[in-house]
Parts: structure tokens; sequence; C-alpha cells
């Protein structure tokens, strides 16, 4: 490239930031109208109900709150193949996860020996506990909210804000759970 070309870069940069002005005005318009604010109120109303589920005590609501999100994500916003395999995995995880938190549940002593030999080395647990799907899962999960938020669009006004708070609160949600899931080990396992 010699010097000519920077009057080219300076139009193509011109160009962008004129598209994201009008994405910006665009998305404002949207946020001002009623559709914008009943779509604000469903983000708040589903927030307000994510933090009521993660100041409890159960952490198969938790997970079951995150596995029925995915579904929903999975019929109605998914815009690849990649996001529909990403889901579909995700849910997948989900429902091993809720079926090792019923065995840790309704049979400890199952847990036991199924934990017993494979999670006996130490860097196979977490503070004692043995690092299984459930963990696993969660950690994982957690770790992928993490990067849907990092890569929200910036400019989206107060839409950005209120995703980002539902993010937010799913990943507290699924630090929660594992902290619940570990007391279910600790009781399962008679710690």
């Amino acid at each position: 490239m010699d010097g000519n070309d920077a009057p080219v870069r300076k139009l193509r940069l011109e160009a962008v930031e004129a598209a994201l002005r009008e994405v910006s005005a665009a998305t404002a318009a949207f946020e001002d109208s009623p559709e914008g604010k009943e779509v604000l109120r469903a983000l708040q109303a589903a927030h307000a109900e994510l933090s009521r589920i993660g100041s409890g005590d159960d952490v198969r609501e938790i997970v079951s709150a995150e596995r029925s999100l995915m579904e929903h994500e999975r019929e109605h916003s998914v815009t690849s193949r990649a996001q529909a395999d990403f889901l579909d995995r995700g849910i997948k995880e989900m429902d091993v996860a809720l079926n090792l938190i019923d065995v840790v549940r309704s049979d400890p002593e199952r847990y036991r020996k199924m934990t017993a030999a494979a999670f006996s080395q130490p860097r196979n647990r977490i503070q004692g506990l043995p690092k299984d799907d459930v963990r696993h899962v969660l950690k994982g999960h957690r770790k992928d909210l993490g990067g849907i938020l990092e890569a929200l669009p910036f400019g989206m006004g107060s839409f950005r804000r209120a995703r980002s708070r539902l993010l937010e609160v799913r990943r507290a949600n699924l630090r929660q759970a594992d902290q619940l899931y570990a007391d279910l080990q600790r009781q399962a396992l008679g710690l």
C-alpha cells in the first residue's frame, strides 16, 4: 500500500462510523417505541425472576432454569448452525448435571461408590470434593456466559444494559448452584 490509500481508508472509516450512527439511532428509536419498552420490561421481569431463583437454596431449580433459558434461546434466537449445535450440547450437559444432582440427593451411597475410584486423585477434586460432571458443566457454562457477555455489541443503550444484567445474574446463579451442589456433595459423602 502506498500513501494514496489513505483517502480510501478514511472514506471506509467514515462509512463505518455512519453505519454505527444509524444503528444507534435505530436502537434509540426502538427503545422509545411501545414495543421496545415492552421488550425492556420483559427483560427486567426475567432478571427479577432469575434473581429470585438464584437467591434460593435449590440447586436443581437453578440448573433447570438455566436449561429452560437455553431451550428458549434454541427455539427463538438461533441464527446459525454453530449456535444451534452449541445450545444443543449445552442442553444435553444440563440434563447430565440434573440427573447427577438427583443421584447425589436421593442415593448418597450410590454417589459415594461412583466417585470413590474415579475421583480419588487430588487433581480430580476441588476443595476435597469430586470434580464431577456437575462441577464441570456449571463452570464451563459460567465461562461461556462470560464470553457472551464480553461479545455483546456496544451502543445498544438500555437493551445492552438489560441483556448484560440478565447474563450477569445467570452467571451468579451458576456460582450459587456450584456452592449448593458442593454442600450436597459434602452431605452425600459424609464430609
